[in-house]
């Protein structure tokens, strides 16, 4: 893609070339975007075999939907929470602490009896879908402008300089992000099916 310019005091300012490999190349926008990347694709892992699994546990297969449904809902009622908690907490560290709860909850959904939790039990894997549904939003909230702001920083461009160089690094970050969590989720079903 061609480079844009944009005036300077003093003259025109080059600014970097906008493609999936450039945005790639800035390590802070890299580690944000696989951090999306990871967390469908663990999502999406026990998709492939939980349903079985939860089953087996004793849950019948009309109630699987709702089942399902315990991630979502702590979605629905308090993404709006987040805009606000989101103004007054220093994002970093708030970050740090959901990737903890979100290893946290994959423990309760799995290895379970590491935490002295009954094995076997669709109640307590239930919890850590509850948990990743109060916390995985936060993560993809955090992820995507950590990333936009990493590239903006590495290359010394301020957001709102130019507009029109705003929109395509908005168009190209929204096509990679929807590229990298389509990857995920259209690999990892396949590796937990055949891991199962």
């Amino acid at each position: 893609m061609d480079q844009l310019e944009f005036q300077e005091e003093g003259g025109k300012k080059k600014l970097p070339e906008i493609s999936w490999l450039s945005i790639l190349k800035v390590k802070g926008s890299f580690f944000a975007l696989m951090l999306i990347f990871i967390v469908y694709y663990a999502d999406q892992f026990y998709a492939s075999f939980l349903a079985i699994e939860i089953v087996k546990m004793g849950l019948k297969d009309y109630q699987i939907g709702f089942f399902w449904a315990t991630q979502s809902i702590p979605y629905f009622f308090l993404c709006p929470i987040y805009a606000k908690l989101l103004e007054k907490s220093p994002k970093r560290i708030l970050f740090v602490i959901c990737l903890a709860i979100v290893g946290l909850s994959y423990g309760v959904m799995g290895p379970s009896e590491l935490f002295m939790l009954p094995k076997g039990q669709y109640h307590i894997v239930a919890v850590g879908f509850i948990m990743q549904g109060v916390i995985e939003p936060l993560i993809f909230i955090f992820a995507f402008p950590e990333a936009v702001e990493r590239f903006y920083y590495e290359h010394g461009i301020r957001e709102g300089d130019d507009p029109e160089f705003d929109c395509k690094i908005s168009d190209q970050f929204g096509t990679l992000c929807t590229f990298i969590t389509s990857l995920s989720c259209l690999f990892s079903p396949f590796i937990g099916s055949l891991t199962y």
